[in-house]
């Protein structure tokens, strides 16, 4: 069943669904009135309704209530050193998919991508893998900011070093890692030495993804698979 995140809150009887939406319901699946498709609204229940309504303007009988399904009990921020092109944008897609909570883009050395600010395009990928995974909350996705910056937000974190030879992240998880936890993923290249080394002046565990090398986009998937899915 098609689900769509709409701008308005939903606490009335019927909804209409954001312009770009309403164009893909009537040109690209040509749906027709009476057909039904899930809403939310990004806060956390979603509703089941019934199309009155297709056109320049689509509007949504509400019909019933739903809860939210059960999310991760670990909250993670992926804080994830921006990436050329498609590869950030694989990487906001598919940690949507897995339940990341956070999205907090990183400035490092070795950075090629310079942005300072969240592109439309970025906010458009991740409204679309929440509509598609099911979730009902949208992550956060907040404006890039130095590695320096987002050590200093405290609380529990990990960075993933290539350079790491004892501890790994599957080791950190299973020693009782706490609910709530910040994800630091390097770029191309990976977070140079003077980096992991400010990290763990910082308070930062320092952990190792296994003996082989990975692309950045892999590391950032594969971290995140671990940190949401593992008990």
């Amino acid at each position: 069943m098609q689900r769509f995140l709409v701008k308005s809150t939903l606490d009335g009887s019927e909804v209409k669904l954001p312009a770009l939406a309403a164009r893909q319901v009537a040109t690209v699946l040509r749906m027709r009135p009476g057909e039904r498709l899930v809403v939310f609204d990004g806060s956390g229940p979603e509703w089941l309704g019934e199309l009155t309504e297709v056109g320049q303007v689509a509007t949504v009988r509400l019909l019933e209530r739903r809860e939210p399904p059960n999310a991760s009990r670990r909250t993670v921020t992926l804080c994830q050193a921006v990436l050329k092109g498609e590869k950030m944008e694989w990487v906001l897609q598919k940690g949507t998919e897995l339940g990341v909570a956070v999205f907090q883009p990183i400035l490092t050395e070795r950075v090629v991508a310079h942005k300072t600010q969240v592109s439309e395009r970025w906010r458009r990928i991740v409204i679309e893998a929440t509509e598609q995974s099911g979730r009902t909350v949208l992550p956060a996705l907040r404006a890039p900011v130095t590695l320096a910056a987002a050590l200093g937000a405290g609380g529990a974190q990990v960075l993933c070093s290539e350079t790491e030879r004892s501890a790994t992240l599957w080791s950190y998880l299973a020693d009782g890692a706490p609910d709530v936890l910040s994800l630091f993923v390097g770029p191309e290249g990976g977070f140079s030495e003077a980096e992991v080394l400010r990290a763990r002046d910082r308070g930062a565990e320092a952990v190792s993804l296994g003996p082989l090398r990975l692309r950045a986009e892999t590391a950032s998937v594969a971290a995140a698979s671990l940190a949401l899915l593992a008990p």
